[in-house]
Order: C-alpha cells, then structure tokens, then sequence
C-alpha cells in the first residue's frame, strides 16, 4: 500500500490544485481508491487552500463515484508525469523480446541444461 501512496502522491505533484472544483475531483478520485485514508494525502496536496471547506467537501466524496484513481493518473500523465513502473516494465518486455529475436535469428544455442521431467508420487 505504500508503494501505491507513493505513486499516487507522486502524480499528484503534476495536478494543479487549482480552484474548488478542481479540490472536490481530486477529494473523489482519493477517496475511491483509499478510502479514508486519502484523507491526509488530500490535505497535503492542497496545502491550505480551501480550508474552511474541507471538512464538508471531504465528506460529500464518495467511494463510489465515477472518479477514480486512474483519471489522477491519467491527468497528471497529461502534466507531464511519467509512471516510473510502467516505463520500467516496459523497458524489461522490449529487451526481453530483443533478446529473444536476437536468440532465433542467430541459432544462439541455449546456455542451460535440460530438464528432464519425471512423475511426481
């Protein structure tokens, strides 16, 4: 969970906070992923902008409700964000699939002894 609330806290930093319609898409979007939880993450993200006004917006969010997490992300993508596990996923299928060409193409003899499959008891 705190590798997610990194993540998140993370694209936070690319979303504006912006005016109170902005404050309230992002109190939803928190809340739907982490419940309650998001609520300090909320707090720090808006810094203290409307103060006199989170207390009821935070509680108005719904778990429930068509924002969710991916549009921050997707949102903060736009900002310029770049999600360092994807990326890094990415990275790891495209070499593994080089190396697998690179392996056909040039009749690489495979470096690991065989296996030889026997019945379990």
């Amino acid at each position: 969970m705190s590798n997610d609330l990194d993540r998140i806290r993370e694209a936070l930093q690319f979303v504006p906070v912006g005016g109170h319609d902005e404050r309230v898409r992002v109190a939803f979007m928190l809340k739907s992923e982490l419940g309650e939880a998001g609520r300090d993450l909320w707090d720090e993200w808006r810094g203290e902008r409307g103060d006199d006004e989170a207390a009821s917006v935070w509680k108005s969010a719904s778990e429930t409700g068509p924002l969710k997490i991916g549009t921050l992300f997707h949102e903060a993508k736009a900002a310029g964000w770049r999600d360092e596990e994807i990326v890094e996923i990415l990275a790891h299928v495209a070499l593994n699939l080089f190396t697998n060409y690179v392996n056909v193409a040039f009749a690489v003899p495979v470096d690991f002894a065989g296996v030889k499959l026997r019945r379990s008891a």
